[in-house]
């Protein structure tokens, strides 16, 4: 991690713990990779939406109804900010609404798997990042 990040380690899902961890520190940025119970991503962007500048959440292609991906306008899932529980898509789904309440702007990042070459032994894949600033 270079010098000038500040990493700071807390139970995320525990509000008191995490406003803890935080203090009265602000940032530029905030990158989130939550991947559970949405209502967790919300609460951590309600408790950062002052005191940082930028947040990332970094989601999934999953959001996008099956089938119906061509681009960012595509159809996406159903899913709660408040949720706890659901499928992947469903709870990626979720955690962006949460973080869109706090950061209208916030960067959305939906990465995905494109499998270019699929053969009986071999299989070559390529990660691809899409990108948009949240609507």
């Amino acid at each position: 991690m270079p010098p000038d990040v500040t990493v700071l380690y807390a139970d995320r899902a525990d509000n008191a713990v995490l406003a803890s961890s935080l203090g009265t520190g602000t940032w530029d940025i905030v990158v989130d990779t939550w991947s559970g119970a949405p209502r967790v991503a919300t609460a951590a962007a309600e408790l950062l939406a002052e005191r940082a500048d930028q947040y990332c959440y970094i989601s999934s292609g999953s959001v996008y109804v099956w089938g119906t991906h061509v681009n960012e306008t595509s159809p996406v899932v159903e899913g709660s900010a408040a949720g706890q529980t659901g499928d992947y898509p469903a709870l990626k789904r979720g955690a962006e609404l949460g973080v869109l309440t706090s950061f209208p702007n916030a960067l959305l990042a939906r990465p995905g798997l494109d499998v270019e070459h699929v053969d009986a032994d071999v299989v070559s894949s390529e990660y691809s990042l899409g990108v948009r600033p949240a609507s």
